[in-house]
């Protein structure tokens, strides 16, 4: 519901990032959108090793969305665009999410933009299973990745927040790999 529409609402929140706060924003929708001269994640106690983080994963995943959706407009094939659409709503989720923590540490989620190597290489590609493939290799990228950060990402105090993520990942990963039956 709720979660789902706001994943959905994103890119407003994201554009509301370069627009100027009223001064009685409260809650953390809002929260880490104003953009100070310095930001330092130390104001907020969060370590800037997991504010960076969480900020290369927001990029990486705006990424995934991105090529995601490219590819859905793309096909032709009812199955095909069912995929990417699931595909497509379980990135927005992942963003939704990291977004959040990102702006709850005190930084801005709009200055994530998606990786444009990764993006100019994943929209080169024409067919489906050659879209696949690239998505496949890019969500085991960001399954690694995330596991592989377990320890810096603990000091976010969030466990829940990535047990969510490896959650989400594992299930794109699934999506993914069912495609090739």
């Amino acid at each position: 519901g709720l979660r789902r529409e706001m994943a959905a609402n994103e890119h407003y929140v994201l554009a509301a990032a370069r627009v100027p706060l009223p001064e009685d924003a409260q809650g953390d929708l809002l929260a880490g959108l104003a953009h100070d001269a310095e930001p330092d994640a130390t104001d907020s106690g969060v370590p800037t090793e997991a504010v960076q983080a969480l900020a290369q994963e927001l990029a990486a995943h705006r990424t995934l969305a991105d090529l995601c959706q490219s590819y859905q407009e793309r096909q032709t094939a009812v199955r095909d665009i069912g995929l990417f659409r699931r595909l497509l709503a379980n990135e927005h989720q992942l963003i939704y999410r990291l977004a959040r923590a990102l702006r709850l540490a005190g930084q801005p989620s709009g200055e994530a933009a998606p990786d444009p190597e990764l993006l100019s290489a994943g929209k080169g590609l024409e067919g489906t299973g050659d879209q696949l493939h690239f998505l496949r290799q890019a969500l085991a990228a960001a399954a690694d990745r995330l596991r592989g950060r377990a320890e810096v990402l603990s000091a976010l105090e969030q466990g829940a927040l990535w047990r969510e993520l490896n959650t989400l990942i594992d299930a794109q990963q699934a999506l993914v790999g069912r495609a090739d039956d």
